[in-house]
């Protein structure tokens, strides 16, 4: 058996796996966006969420932004794809349009930005306690 082959096997049976696990992964990824990013996510649905002035106030001191930024998520497969392909999901989940950003392009770019600046390792920080 090559190499190529057990690597594909390894792939097929993490992606497995993270499916399996498939509600708790956006939990744990909507909880670190929301705490590290500044960023709610709304989910396929569910009523879009409204935060209070107070929720904000919480949410921007512990991410340290000035602005808390709203996702749709048009498609739930895009957090197993992110857990296993990282950023590279998020890119593709992009064009394939399983999320857009609510108020515009710029809270997309902005969102690169805040995990460029943080050096998130999606997987690695996910799931610290």
């Amino acid at each position: 058996m090559s190499v190529v082959a057990i690597i594909r096997a390894y792939k097929w049976l993490e992606l497995g796996i993270l499916k399996l696990l498939s509600d708790f992964i956006p939990n744990a990824l909507i909880y670190y966006g929301d705490n590290w990013l500044g960023v709610i996510f709304h989910l396929p649905g569910e009523p879009s969420k409204k935060i209070s002035e107070k929720e904000e106030k919480q949410i921007l001191a512990k991410c340290g932004y000035n602005s808390v930024f709203h996702f749709k998520i048009n498609h739930l497969s895009v957090f197993p794809r992110v857990v296993n392909t990282l950023m590279l999901a998020w890119g593709e989940g992009y064009v394939d349009e399983d999320w857009e950003a609510v108020n515009g392009q710029e809270e997309t770019t902005e969102l690169g930005y805040r995990i460029y600046d943080k050096n998130i390792k999606l997987v690695s920080r996910t799931f610290e306690s």
